[in-house]
């Protein structure tokens, strides 16, 4: 579980290290806000929550 851990990252390095991760066969669950809709696209799954 990652919570925010590519907001203070520029995109590219995120890009990289959204690359890297997404290989491992583990499951990956990341807490973010500021992915761009290709960085979204990655993932299998996407929960939006809302108070």
């Amino acid at each position: 579980m990652i919570d925010e851990g590519t907001s203070a990252i520029d995109q590219a390095a995120v890009r990289k290290i959204l690359d890297k991760l997404l290989q491992s066969k583990q499951t990956v669950v990341l807490i973010a806000h500021n992915l761009t809709k290709e960085e979204r696209d990655l993932f299998d799954r996407e929960i939006k929550l809302s108070a």
